[in-house]
C-alpha cells in the first residue's frame, strides 16, 4: 500500500512540476483569431469600412485641377444618430491609410487643410453648415475654399445604427453614408453606403 502511495505522490509531483514549467499563454490575439466581440465598433469594423470606401472610390473618376492626382479632404462625420461610440478620427485615419494604396487620390483631413490660410475656417464652416442643413452649397465659396486649402473635393460622412434585441441576441446594424462634394461646383458628385451588421449574445 505504501508503495502505491509513493508512486501516486511521484506522479502528482511530476504533473505539478510540468505545469510550472509550461510557459504562460501570450496575451496577444493571433491575427486570424476574432478575439472578444461586442456590439461596439472595433478595429476590424474600421478596416471593413475603409476597404468598402477603397473598393468604391478606386474605380471612380474624381474631379481635379490640372493633371495632378485629385486631393480629397476628409470633412466632418456626423454620429448624432448612433447610440454607440464611433471614433471618427480613427475612422478617418483608416480610410486615409487604405486610400493611399490606390495611388489615384491624395487624402488629407479638413482639420489640417483648414490651417493653411486664416480665411479657410470661415469658408469651411459655411460649406459644412449648408451641407448638414441640406442647403445648396455656394459654388463661389466652394471654389475659394478649394483654392486656398488646395483640395478638389470634400468627403462628408454620416453614421447611424439600428439595434434589435430578441431571445437574448443583440443585433446592431451600422450604416455609413458618404458623399463627395466637388469644390468647383459645390455639387455632390459621388455617394456610397456601407453597412456592418453584428450579432452578439
Amino acid at each position: 500500500m505504501r508503495r502505491y502511495r509513493t508512486i501516486w505522490f511521484i506522479l502528482v509531483l511530476s504533473l505539478l512540476l510540468a505545469g510550472c514549467a509550461t510557459p504562460p499563454r501570450s496575451v496577444y490575439v493571433p491575427p486570424g483569431e476574432q478575439g472578444i466581440a461586442t456590439v461596439e465598433m472595433d478595429d476590424k469594423d474600421y478596416d471593413l469600412v475603409a476597404k468598402s470606401m477603397f473598393d468604391a472610390l478606386a474605380e471612380e473618376t474624381i474631379p481635379s485641377r490640372g493633371d495632378r492626382l485629385p486631393v480629397v479632404a476628409l470633412a466632418s462625420v456626423n454620429t448624432d444618430d448612433c447610440n454607440y461610440l464611433v471614433q471618427t478620427t480613427t475612422l478617418q485615419k483608416a480610410i486615409q491609410v487604405v486610400m493611399r494604396k490606390a495611388k489615384k487620390l491624395r487624402f488629407t483631413r479638413a482639420i489640417e487643410a483648414n490651417q493653411r490660410d486664416p480665411m479657410i475656417p470661415e469658408l469651411y464652416q459655411a460649406i459644412e453648415w449648408n451641407y448638414w442643413k441640406g442647403n445648396p452649397i455656394d459654388a463661389e465659396e466652394a471654389q475659394k475654399y478649394g483654392k486656398l486649402a488646395d483640395v478638389d473635393c470634400l468627403l462628408f460622412g454620416r453614421v447611424s445604427e439600428i439595434t434589435r434585441r430578441q431571445w437574448g441576441l443583440t443585433e446592431v446594424t451600422y450604416r455609413f453614408t458618404w458623399e463627395l462634394v466637388d469644390c468647383q461646383t459645390g455639387e455632390i458628385v459621388w455617394d456610397h453606403l456601407c453597412k456592418i451588421r453584428k450579432n452578439i449574445r
